[in-house]
């Protein structure tokens, strides 16, 4: 990570996982106070820049790191994977939608 981030202080890559956390718990305590359902991801990173006060480029590669690993990450459920791969064999536009 050093490699990919060596603009970001040792001590935020060594807290990083517990701070995306509690910046995703207070974007939702905010949400709540407006009545918002769901918290975007927007909402979490400005939150968690509250603390960490990065400049907006930095900011902006942290959450596109995130999205990435999310990406390559992320592991179908096969019953899911087979009824998609049905509807495009027959033709149906199909619309994957994520959290992130």
């Amino acid at each position: 990570m050093d490699s990919i981030f060596p603009m970001i202080p040792l001590e935020i890559k060594k807290d990083f996982v517990e701070l995306r956390i509690q910046s995703e718990v207070s974007a939702r305590r905010i949400g709540e106070t407006k009545a918002e359902e769901e918290v975007s991801f927007f909402d979490i990173y400005s939150v968690m820049n509250q603390t960490l006060s990065l400049a907006e480029a930095d900011l902006e590669t942290l959450m596109e790191l995130e999205f990435q690993l999310e990406k390559e990450n992320v592991i179908g459920i096969k019953k899911v994977v087979d009824e998609i791969s049905l509807h495009l064999v027959d033709g149906d536009k199909v619309i994957l939608i994520s959290d992130t």
